[in-house]
């Protein structure tokens, strides 16, 4: 991954979806192969929350996984991830399958920089819907997810956002497909470096141009493995970095990263 992460340019919710501009490239992760089905998905804000519209194109979808809290991953579904500070730690994600299950969790930081969750996220879930057309493990046209993650939930109305959205598919035959708004170059979606930015904003002339900073927090990526190291292998010291008495710290410029995966300053603003 050498481009800058995607921008997702987030108008205020007017109720009619037809009207929002759909991110409808997705990524196979660790793959140049292009994901087997399409994907759509929509987002808008209100005072209220952070809405979200996903359609996912599939034949035959499944879902066996009914109760909340379980491994939803097990099914085919749909992960959202938001990093409210930008920051890489303490970010959240959620997952929901065909059959309205839902599993959620907060991370202290990413798994490969020994991250684990601080909380599942069972009682903060996004209000949503999800709705089948077609027969469930038969025959279908698409699945789709509707909802909206209350700011409260995420600690109150950011000014700067992440986001990743995930398709896990599962294919009648073979490896489980892996998809992403991102393309992250491991398979792992815990990887906010290269997450999208969200830009909340009321026109698209507010929109920041361009993003400055990507050069540097690469570099900063690479230094370390996060852009190469699966989850047991972990980061690495750099070999720039400053040691310290908690482990190390690396800077670029006016941006550091440490040994948890934390960005100490924002890489952009809304």
């Amino acid at each position: 991954m050498t481009s800058p992460p995607p921008d997702f340019i987030t108008l205020p919710f007017t109720g009619d979806w037809d009207d929002v501009p759909a991110i409808t490239q997705f990524f196979v992760l660790a793959s140049d192969a292009e994901p087997s089905f399409e994907t759509d998905v929509r987002l808008a804000w209100s005072e209220e929350g952070l809405h979200f519209n996903a359609r996912l194109t599939d034949p035959c979808v499944t879902a066996k996984i009914e109760e909340d809290g379980g491994p939803i991953w097990q099914d085919p579904a749909f992960e959202l991830f938001l990093d409210p500070g930008c920051m890489g730690v303490e970010y959240f994600e959620w997952e929901i399958n065909a059959n309205g299950a839902v599993w959620g969790l907060q991370m202290d930081k990413p798994y490969v920089a020994g991250g684990s969750p601080i909380r599942t996220l069972n009682d903060l879930v996004p209000e949503y819907e999800v709705w089948v057309e077609g027969i469930l493990g038969e025959e279908t046209e698409f699945w789709q997810v509707e909802g909206v993650v209350p700011w409260r939930n995420i600690g109150g109305k950011p000014g700067s956002l992440r986001a990743n959205f995930c398709r896990v598919h599962h294919p009648a035959a073979g490896e489980i497909e892996w998809q992403s708004s991102a393309p992250i170059p491991v398979v792992d979606y815990h990887r906010p470096y290269a997450w999208g930015r969200v830009h909340l904003v009321s026109d698209v002339s507010e929109v920041p141009n361009g993003y400055p900073e990507w050069e540097s927090d690469l570099a900063m990526a690479e230094a370390c493995g996060m852009t190469r190291n699966s989850r047991s292998e972990g980061l690495v010291v750099p070999l720039d970095a400053e040691v310290t008495a908690d482990g190390w710290v690396l800077k670029r410029g006016n941006l550091s990263l440490n040994q948890d995966g934390r960005w100490d300053v924002l890489n952009f603003s809304s």
